[in-house]
């Protein structure tokens, strides 16, 4: 909820400036307000955005790079550069070997990374994540996202009441438990996305 809240205050925020900023200015703003707003999130007089993690560079520069990719210039940067930028990024998240100390760098590394890392796939979508089951998870990802922490609970409740009776070991209990979960996340969202998420985005098309 935290994230969704984040986002969605960024979309609030955002939205209106881009409906009287002229169309040819907004590669110019969203840079600006990149640089100026990571300026801002770090320095002490304003740590309200910092306490709640309001990364809003994070959106900003992501979006840059999407018009960007417009340009000749930084497409054929982002091409050349492909398997650098997805090395990178696999070794980043899935490693510590690239340790980043300092809030300030740690953040500009990352929502740079993340940029490039979008608009790389973008431009060549990594074959092991183009099949039909994942490209529904994208589908539902929001409800992934919403409902995953209530039947997480929900989930704990049962475990509590019921399947610890079984006294299976602690190793079978995590696999279990976290099976249940993913199992029915997913279910709810497919729900949720079919009975009730897609009535509402089918108006953006009326």
């Amino acid at each position: 909820m935290w994230s969704i809240g984040i986002e969605e205050q960024f979309y609030l925020l955002i939205a209106p400036i881009f409906l009287i900023l002229n169309i040819k200015k907004v590669k110019s703003f969203l840079l600006i307000f990149t640089i100026v707003y990571f300026i801002i999130f770090f320095n002490e007089n304003f740590n309200f955005f910092n306490k709640f993690g309001m990364f809003f560079f994070y959106f900003s520069f992501s979006g840059l790079c999407s018009i960007l990719l417009e340009n000749r210039i930084f497409r054929q940067f982002i091409q050349n550069s492909y398997y650098l930028i997805v090395v990178f990024f696999i070794i980043h998240i899935t490693t510590n070997l690239i340790e980043i100390e300092n809030q300030q760098f740690y953040h500009l590394f990352n929502f740079i990374l993340y940029g490039f890392f979008i608009s790389a796939l973008s431009l060549k979508p990594l074959s092991l994540l183009e099949n039909k089951f994942l490209n529904h998870l994208g589908k539902i990802s929001y409800g992934i996202y919403m409902f995953h922490a209530i039947v997480m609970q929900l989930i704990g409740l049962v475990f509590i009441k019921f399947i610890s009776n079984f006294n299976f070991n602690y190793h079978l209990n995590v696999i279990i438990i976290n099976f249940i979960v993913i199992v029915v996340t997913i279910l709810v969202s497919h729900l949720s996305y079919k009975y009730y998420e897609s009535s509402f985005l089918k108006k953006k098309y009326n």
